[in-house]
């Protein structure tokens, strides 16, 4: 067994863990409380909730991810399916991502979009709920470049700003698996949420003639800009950087079957390495008041997402 010091960020050890690193806090106890439950997301980001989910149906989407795996040769040959254990010889990049395939797999909304995560929103917020129809859905293979660190605001953010994400594992996850972590405090860094975390990564800058011309063109906020220290979204590649820049240690868990993380679309997070021979399977989905205004680039049958149909010029 493996302990919370030993994850890694792409092949890199914390060099201080004891220091950098460290559990989230549980608030299982408080489920049918509320009010409880509120002070906590506003104290720390986010909720982690142990036996959330119904065991079963978490177990029947898993199982319908690994066999539509098995199908495209991507799990080890003569393993079981439901041992999710990776082909190595099999080139994986086309199935980390898989928003094509949702339809394929009945019992995953079952699970997502429950009465069961309805009456906890709408406990939540004391008014009735909506969330995104788009489900974000990975499959983590070994050794893939695990997310990088970034706030959920960046990416969806022409709606409410209360937004919540629910990160649901499909399969338990141990320290050397790599689950989700998040970095302490982060939510509460009004600089970087009003820089950084304002940005819309569909965005972007159309300068004035004269402007362009003069060579005093900036990018201003709201705007992604492009560089290659940052992926897609992201704050900053590099995770240990970002722990740097905003302090707090990055906390995270071993998780389990029926184990939900929530977060507020301000709490900066990211994912560690999978050191195993497994693929880790987990979904995020959004949810808000049905009151306050929805980023319709997640709504409808078939959401735009982001692209050409979202993007948006702004005059700089």
């Amino acid at each position: 067994m493996e302990s919370i010091e030993s994850i890694r960020y792409r092949q890199r050890n914390f060099n201080q863990p004891s220091q950098q690193v460290g559990e989230l806090e549980d608030g299982t106890s408080f489920l049918n409380n509320p009010k409880k439950l509120n002070e906590l997301l506003a104290k720390n980001g986010y909720l982690l909730l142990r036996n959330f989910h119904k065991r079963d149906d978490v177990i029947a989407t898993r199982n319908e991810v690994y066999q539509f795996l098995a199908k495209e040769s991507c799990l080890a040959p003569g393993s079981k399916i439901e041992d999710g254990i990776a082909n190595p010889d099999k080139d994986h990049s086309h199935y980390g991502f898989l928003p094509s395939n949702l339809y394929r797999f009945k019992n995953l909304r079952n699970v997502v979009f429950s009465k069961l995560v309805q009456n906890f929103w709408e406990s939540l917020f004391g008014e009735p709920s909506a969330h995104f129809d788009f489900i974000w859905f990975r499959a983590v293979n070994p050794g893939d470049i695990p997310t990088t660190p970034h706030m959920d605001s960046v990416y969806m953010n022409r709606g409410t700003q209360r937004l919540f994400t629910m990160w649901t594992p499909y399969c338990d996850i141990p320290y050397d698996m790599g689950g989700l972590g998040i970095l302490e405090n982060s939510h509460l860094n009004k600089k970087i949420i009003e820089t950084y975390g304002s940005w819309d990564v569909d965005a972007s800058c159309t300068a004035p003639p004269k402007v362009a011309r003069e060579g005093t063109y900036k990018i201003p906020p709201k705007v992604w800009p492009v560089s290659e220290e940052r992926a897609y979204g992201a704050y900053h590649n590099d995770l240990f950087k970002v722990q740097k820049d905003m302090s707090g240690r990055w906390l995270t868990t071993e998780y389990n079957i029926g184990d939900v993380l929530f977060f507020s679309i301000s709490t900066m997070h990211a994912a560690f390495d999978n050191r195993t021979n497994l693929i880790r399977l987990s979904s995020d989905t959004r949810y808000q008041r049905k009151s306050e205004s929805i980023d319709k680039r997640w709504i409808g049958e078939n959401p735009i997402g982001h692209g050409e149909k979202s993007h948006k010029k702004l005059i700089c």
